[in-house]
């Protein structure tokens, strides 16, 4: 096991015990570099997928590096970019691509001094671009050219933190992307967690950033489509809002990284207007084909696209579910959605588990884990002993 963060070392875990093992580089590949949290698994070439990540503000920039490593832990491909400066978080594959969303930023390199000095975060030295349309890049797996950049072909603007589907048609030769939009996003006390104050209020922040929200991108790589802008192919995004449900952090069926997959499970912040959508209270099975949101629990179930749907949710916040297949499965959808669920009220937290399969049936079993914990954020299942 590896326990992954943002800007940091992968650090292996004891997978009976959880014991913190150390630094884990395999076999000094990684040493020295700052990867990003999330990983992708290629099951079609059996390959763990990792990236590091490197932002250079005195030259406004951003390198990127993705490892590819075998079933044994080898190293068999790695590609480097050195690129205009962007941010990002999560990021995805299709057996061509590595699809990385890029929110374009500026670095404030005088603020430098403060965040070495602990006075500020790391979020607080740079600014997103808002004005610049919302864009993916598509890198080469191979190494052979350099990034194509997707544009949003209407021109708005997308903050995108966490990606969910994506795939390449088959027929047409269009990128399938399935984002997690914001429409205007900016850093800073994330979370509603002032820094300075040692204060948490999420309502501002959360109102004034509007929410994530589920979208279908079809990138068009045809050659009549692509253009050339300064040393960079250019190609169009037409973008679809599939869900004005609030949702992040997608979960959907493990080995279905960079192929089709039509369920994807979320977890949402629905509240009443001025109340803000952090901390999240609810989740969310999403069908990509049909665009059919079911949401739990029942108070959120008549949840729809055309209206607004007014609940304070409660003294629970919910996090981020998982995904886990059931053993033999075939359908994509045939497995379970775990979730914790964090009550301020009763100062307990629980596990929740629930058919996907039924999903607005709510869940077959609770497990209670005790006193109050903290929320998480991101989640993973071990298969390993294990007869789901």
């Amino acid at each position: 096991l590896i326990a992954t963060a943002d800007n940091c070392s992968f650090y292996g875990m004891c997978s009976d015990t959880l014991d913190t093992l150390g630094v884990d580089t395999f076999d000094d590949v990684l040493q020295g570099y700052q990867m990003l949290a999330h990983t992708r698994t290629d099951t079609e070439r059996n390959r763990l997928v990792a990236c590091a990540l490197a932002y250079q503000p005195f030259e406004q920039s951003t390198d990127l590096t993705f490892f590819e490593f075998d079933k044994d832990g080898k190293l068999v491909s790695k590609v480097e970019h050195h690129l205009p400066a962007f941010v990002t978080h999560d990021w995805t594959i299709t057996p061509n691509y590595y699809v990385i969303p890029a929110a374009s930023a500026v670095f404030d390199t005088s603020k430098l001094p403060s965040l070495i000095a602990g006075g500020m975060t790391a979020t607080e030295i740079f600014a997103i671009d808002a004005n610049a349309p919302g864009t993916v890049l598509l890198i080469p797996r191979d190494g052979s050219g350099p990034p194509i950049r997707a544009e949003r072909s209407d021109g708005m603007h997308s903050t995108i933190f966490h990606v969910g589907p994506t795939y390449e048609d088959d027929e047409t030769g269009d990128v399938i992307f399935h984002p997690f939009c914001f429409d205007q996003y900016q850093f800073g006390g994330e979370m509603g967690f002032d820094i300075h104050k040692q204060s948490f209020d999420p309502t501002p922040w959360s109102e004034s950033n509007g929410g994530p929200k589920l979208e279908r991108w079809t990138i068009d790589m045809t050659e009549s489509k692509v253009k050339v802008k300064g040393k960079g192919k250019v190609v169009p995004a037409i973008a679809e809002r599939l869900s004005t449900v609030i949702s992040d952090m997608p979960t959907f069926h493990p080995d279905r990284d960079g192929l089709e997959c039509n369920s994807v499970y979320t977890v949402c912040g629905i509240r009443e207007e001025g109340k803000g959508w952090f901390p999240f209270n609810s989740i969310a099975k999403h069908d990509l084909r049909t665009g059919e949101c079911e949401v739990w629990p029942p108070e959120a179930c008549s949840l729809n696209a055309d209206e607004r749907f007014r609940w304070d949710g409660g003294s629970a916040v919910r996090a981020e579910p998982l995904f886990v297949p059931r053993v033999g499965a075939i359908d994509e959808d045939d497995g379970y959605v775990l979730s914790t669920v964090h009550c301020s009220e009763n100062r307990r937290t629980t596990l929740e588990i629930l058919d996907a399969k039924d999903f607005g049936a709510g869940p077959i079993q609770r497990i209670d884990l005790g006193e109050l914990m903290g929320w998480n954020v991101h989640s993973s299942f071990d298969p390993a002993g294990a007869n789901v």
